[in-house]
């Protein structure tokens, strides 16, 4: 048998310039044009050095091509990341309203609830701030780095935002009614 040495699997942010470059290597026995031959590169040291070469391209391409992928997919990235806000902006207006109605109901608020609207409140200003950084329109070739920077920071938040949409509360979970242990009504 004669060993197919090809790289497999492939690196999901390397994007069609590194694609099949950010695998690791196959060695899967093919059949042999000699029938009854056995695998003649057993104990040669070719095997060493592939998997040399597969640590290597473990260690170094395929950090490589994260850190070149935040700059290839920046507009993807920002665009992701505008469209998952827009989302959690309407599931905070759904909850709002949820909570207004509990209010009117005289019902309690939970507390992971308004830990939540804390936490999105939070996360909105750090959006704002995202959004109003000049290096959006300076987004070009020259300003590699700002645009590596922004995709990064885009792709963190949108992770952010999957956590928050995450632990949004069910509608359920919004408001409680305190029990009352005493039928007798106080006047004022």
């Amino acid at each position: 048998m004669v060993m197919d040495y090809r790289l497999r699997g492939g690196h999901e942010t390397c994007g069609p310039w590194f694609e099949g470059r950010c695998g690791t290597w196959d060695e899967s026995p093919t059949e042999s044009a000699y029938p009854g031959q056995e695998n003649q590169t057993k104990g040669t040291g070719t095997s060493t050095l592939l998997e040399i070469v597969d640590k290597v391209i473990g260690y170094v391409l395929k950090p490589f091509c994260k850190q070149v992928a935040y700059i290839v997919h920046y507009k993807q990235n920002v665009h992701e990341l505008n469209h998952s806000v827009e989302l959690l902006g309407r599931e905070k207006e759904r909850l709002k309203h949820q909570v207004d109605e509990a209010d009117k109901n005289l019902q309690n608020i939970e507390g992971k609830v308004t830990d939540w609207l804390w936490k999105l409140d939070e996360f909105e200003s750090e959006f704002e701030k995202f959004k109003n950084v000049e290096g959006h329109t300076n987004s070009r070739f020259p300003h590699l780095w700002n645009r590596h920077r922004l995709g990064r920071q885009a792709k963190k938040m949108t992770m952010e935002v999957k956590h928050l949409v995450d632990e949004f509360p069910k509608s359920d979970e919004v408001a409680y009614k305190e029990n009352v242990t005493s039928n007798v009504v106080t006047f004022v």
